[in-house]
């Protein structure tokens, strides 16, 4: 895979007014994103940018979060994630999972927290399956004294389903915890 982008890269530098076609271009990141070289999608996404060609960028950037995270780049998962949202482009739901199961696994509760408030401003169909991350998320709150927070992200996500006991208990032990901090 390395020969053909290497192929495909020399061809736009050195062939006067060479032009990428969109869908070439897509495919050309789809195989990029399958043989694991994230960068090389990101520099063929800027050069097609650069000469104004529409891709299926929203495809292609849920692609390359979910293969940063997969290899454990999450610091790239998150700059693509940024540039996402400064394109207005909503991530899918596997890409928010995604994200916000490493950063669960991380303890990066701020990021985890903002992640997850950006999935629940999505008006789209929730169901058993965002149980898991959202206990997480919750005890991750409480955990770090953010309870708060916590009460919060609760309120929001109450109008979607019903939090199980599990959340309840987890926003209950950290107000105990902050009152009886409080009270030393």
């Amino acid at each position: 895979m390395g020969m053909i982008w290497e192929i495909v890269k020399s061809g736009s530098e050195k062939v006067e007014g060479f032009k990428r076609l969109p869908r070439s271009s897509e495919v050309m990141a789809s195989m990029l994103i399958q043989a694991s070289m994230f960068k090389e999608v990101e520099l063929l996404v800027l050069e097609v940018e650069r000469e104004g060609i529409l891709l299926d960028s929203h495809g292609i950037f849920c692609s390359l979060i979910e293969g940063y995270v997969g290899v454990g780049d999450l610091e790239s998962a998150i700059l693509v994630s940024d540039k996402m949202r400064g394109q207005q482009l909503v991530r899918s739901l596997s890409c928010y999972h995604a994200l916000i199961d490493v950063l669960i696994e991380r303890r990066q509760t701020q990021l985890a927290f903002q992640v997850y408030l950006d999935m629940v401003e999505l008006d789209v169909h929730w169901s058993d399956k965002e149980m898991p991350a959202f206990q997480n998320v919750i005890r991750l709150l409480c955990d770090d004294g953010r309870v708060q927070e916590a009460r919060n992200l609760f309120t929001k996500v109450l109008l979607r389903f019903k939090p199980s006991s599990l959340v309840i208990n987890e926003i209950a032990c950290g107000l105990v915890r902050r009152k009886i901090l409080k009270i030393c």
